[in-house]
């Protein structure tokens, strides 16, 4: 948020889920020339203040050719899927379920302020994002709740402040069953809808927030941490 306030001073909630929408179309694209990025992680995306999106670093993208694969054997950790963890890269073909999984990483950094949605607080004691995504436990879950063990950080934003069908494509997203992931075209249709259906603050005029949380969500949270994301 901070780096926002200071690159695109202008954006608010409303530009962030529309540049949202933009990732998950670029990641479409990809995928229908037949590609899988692999190596998907934020540092990949480029976001321009009209909210359009270009993807670099290009050269590490898996594709084929004249029946030869060429692989991508890098992977940042905060954006591989539990299933990869431990394993190294250079022996996997990679496949669009895997880019599913850093999408709904770089989805949930946007619509939740930057937050990682393994960065929690695990009842078991101290574990690395590493260990966390390995071992499933997606923080932010409420189906999960029990299995996880894990807790969001304080002043964050809950599933339950977005549409159903946001909340439980996160739910599908970091689950047990890596088919189960919304592809990027499921993306774009719910953060659309999301899109369609937020709500204007009464008391702050920059404040925007989905409908589904019933209040704003960002009155809420400058409320309990005494910060303003917008």
């Amino acid at each position: 948020p901070k780096s926002r306030k200071q690159h695109f001073p202008k954006a608010d909630y409303r530009f962030l889920v529309r540049a949202a929408i933009n990732v998950a179309r670029a990641v479409a694209k990809v995928h229908q020339a037949g590609c899988v990025i692999g190596d998907f992680n934020h540092s990949g995306v480029l976001v321009a203040q009209d909210a359009t999106v270009a993807l670099i670093d290009a050269d590490s993208f898996q594709f084929g050719r004249e029946g030869k694969t060429y692989p991508c054997v890098v992977g940042v950790p905060d954006f591989t899927p539990p299933e990869l963890h431990g394993v190294n890269l250079a022996t996997v073909t990679r496949t669009q379920a895997h880019d599913h999984f850093g999408l709904a990483v770089a989805i949930f950094h946007m619509l939740a302020m930057g937050k990682h949605p393994y960065a929690g607080c695990f009842s078991g004691g101290d574990l690395s994002m590493g260990d966390a995504i390995a071992q499933n436990r997606f923080a932010f879950s409420i189906t999960r709740r029990n299995e996880t063990r894990t807790t969001p950080p304080p002043g964050s934003v809950s599933l339950k402040d977005f549409p159903k069908p946001i909340a439980l494509a996160f739910e599908a997203a970091f689950g047990i069953d890596p088919d189960a992931r919304p592809d990027a075209a499921q993306w774009v249709a719910n953060l659309k809808e999301l899109e369609a259906g937020l709500s204007h603050c009464t008391a702050v005029k920059t404040h925007y927030y989905p409908s589904a949380a019933g209040k704003c969500v960002w009155c809420r949270l400058a409320g309990q941490s005494g910060v303003d994301m917008f």
